[in-house]
């Protein structure tokens, strides 16, 4: 019959183990490592798609696209709209006198544009500084 304790000691020393038990180990350690590179994979796949989006995402925009089929390049455009919004409130230290989205390239504005926001009219920003009477 096999202990709980004697197995614990076979795992700490494989040596002292009988042979069937070391086969066990050597099929756990194969399983985890075969789940561990279908892990990866996976995760490399779905990147590699991200990035696809991306890019395609960048294309529509660009193009002046209004609407996304895909729930994924939605949550892209969006991101680059919060992104776009947060350089333009940086680009603007004083949101009172002239705001200057010069700072911002083409693919900035398209976002921007896309979200509803004019970087020429603070009131659709909507990303505000802290002093930011907005």
């Amino acid at each position: 019959m096999l202990t709980a304790s004697q197995a614990r000691a076979w795992k700490v020393d494989p040596g002292t183990a009988p042979q069937w038990f070391t086969g066990l180990l050597a099929e756990k350690a194969s399983r985890d490592a075969e789940r561990e590179y279908r892990e990866r994979q996976a995760d490399i796949e779905y990147e590699h798609r991200m990035l696809i989006l991306a890019e395609k995402v960048t294309r529509r925009l660009l193009s002046g696209a209004r609407h996304f089929g895909n729930p994924d390049a939605e949550l892209i455009a969006q991101d680059m709209a919060f992104r776009a919004s947060k350089e333009l409130c940086r680009a603007n230290t004083e949101v009172c006198g002239q705001i200057d989205p010069g700072p911002l390239g083409d693919l900035d504005v398209a976002a921007l544009r896309w979200a509803g926001i004019d970087p020429h009219d603070h009131s659709t920003w909507i990303v505000h500084r802290r002093d930011c009477a907005g």
